[in-house]
């Protein structure tokens, strides 16, 4: 069946202001199906994290002592929010969310995570019911927290990195493919910064080394290897880029890296032209070698300050000396139709848009709007595109 775009319109209004804030969750369902609207729970002006199976929004820039949680499955539109109480009130720092669990740093260094626990994602051990509350990760102190579908990596304030979850594709990078169910360290060290998605993961070092390990059978490690799976990190070639590496967007089969002049290289499965990486053969759609070969490069600006990737799409961003990115670079697959690849779609954001999140599946824009919410930003055909 044919797919369309279904907006899930998430808005609050304030009655000590004359503006509504609203939050546009883009995300796909069949042909048919109307879109839900929920209000927001009554907080302050909120931050989003969108995840495949949900999105969560919190106040982070003073003490709560919860966040909300709406799930928004593919075929389960959102009915309510769900309350996941801090056994305190903290200042949360970040929320990162993944297939079915999240996870949360707080001001004082902790780490919290809810739901799915099955495979061990959630950190803690002998537990592997769905946790409705969301409970801390001991042992250390956290400056971050990435979800993967089912795997989470954390960073320690020391720049050590550890992980716990799904591994089969040796994602959680401890050295074997096995499910971890408690937090367990990797071989590397002095850590500035941690990106994943779904199944592949990455650290960039103090010193700017960029380490790799998980799923390889797009290339996307950026290893020249036919190796698919990889179970620890790897020190990554970046001796073909112009610059230091800055930021990672880790997508489902593609990774992305953007340098400090502002080039983007990607490398895997092709999002400019999937032709590039398979041909049709008489058992099916086959690899080409090409696809397993260190990054190539396809954007410069020196504007480019930030790269961020769902599954199957990339999206650069143009800030300039704004905080949120007036102009984006967009590449990937479109959500209507698998067959139609952007190679490359320069997009004006509209000034009204105060906020983005690029989650794996859905993109959540945070608009404020005097009258009434009708600016939206809308991924279509895998481009994005201001709808009044």
């Amino acid at each position: 069946m044919a797919t369309l775009l279904k907006k899930i319109n998430v808005f609050s209004s304030y009655k000590a202001c004359p503006w509504r804030r609203c939050l546009h969750l883009l995300c796909y369902k069949n042909a048919g199906t109307e879109g839900a609207t929920l209000e927001l729970p009554n907080q302050d002006v909120p931050n989003v994290a969108a995840g495949v199976g949900g999105v969560v929004v919190y106040s982070g820039d003073r003490e709560s002592s919860c966040v909300w949680y709406a799930s928004c499955l593919l075929e389960t539109p959102p009915s309510a929010w769900m309350r996941l109480d801090l056994p305190r009130p903290r200042r949360v720092e970040s929320v990162t969310v993944g297939r079915c669990h999240i996870a949360a740093v707080l001001d004082d260094h902790t780490v919290y995570t809810a739901g799915s626990n099955s495979f061990g994602q959630c950190g803690h051990h002998g537990n592997s019911e769905k946790e409705l509350k969301l409970n801390p990760i001991s042992g250390s102190l956290y400056k971050q927290v990435a979800c993967g579908l089912d795997h989470t990596l954390l960073l320690t304030v020391s720049g050590e990195v550890l992980a716990c979850g799904w591994s089969a594709d040796g994602q959680t990078g401890v050295g074997h493919y096995d499910n971890v169910y408690e937090p367990t360290s990797l071989d590397v060290s002095n850590v500035l910064s941690m990106h994943t998605c779904a199944d592949s993961s990455f650290a960039i070092t103090k010193s700017g080394e960029v380490y790799a390990w998980g799923n390889n059978e797009y290339g996307q490690l950026g290893l020249v290897t036919p190796q698919e799976q990889v179970s620890h990190p790897i020190l990554l070639d970046m001796s073909d880029l112009d610059s230091d590496v800055v930021s990672i967007a880790a997508g489902g089969a593609f990774t992305g890296l953007l340098t400090s002049r502002g080039s983007v290289y990607v490398a895997g499965y092709s999002i400019e032209d999937p032709s590039l990486c398979v041909k049709e053969g008489t058992g099916g759609t086959v690899i080409k070698p090409e696809a397993l070969s260190r990054f190539r490069k396809l954007a410069t600006h020196e504007e480019i300050t930030s790269l961020d990737a769902g599954l199957n799409y990339l999206v650069a961003g143009l800030h300039g000396n704004s905080g949120v990115p007036r102009e984006l670079l967009v590449w990937g697959r479109s959500p209507c139709d698998d067959a139609n690849y952007v190679p490359n779609k320069r997009v004006k954001v509209d000034k009204s848009v105060t906020g983005l999140n690029y989650g794996p599946t859905e993109i959540v824009a945070t608009v404020m709007d005097k009258t009434t919410c009708t600016s939206i930003l809308n991924l279509e055909q895998a481009s994005t595109r201001h709808v009044t």
